[in-house]
């Protein structure tokens, strides 16, 4: 089993909207992006990583990646 959940909400030619669930302390998720990413936490706090930046995001607040990031981990 993996150590999150990946469900698309919504999806659209505009806009998708998907819920990333980490099951487990510790766990990652890693993804390759052609467009920008919102990230939101709705609980707890993730580490959001790209290219040699690091930010940590807390409970009820977002970051903005950009389409030049390429690649970001979670």
């Amino acid at each position: 089993t993996q150590a999150f959940r990946l469900e698309r909400l919504m999806d659209n030619r505009f806009y998708s909207l998907d819920r990333l669930t980490l099951k487990t302390e510790g766990a990652q998720f890693k993804d390759d992006i052609t467009s920008f990413r919102h990230v939101f936490v709705k609980s707890g706090a993730v580490t959001v990583e790209s290219n040699d930046h690091t930010v940590t995001v807390g409970s009820g607040h977002s970051a903005f990646l950009t389409a030049a990031a390429h690649v970001y981990t979670v």
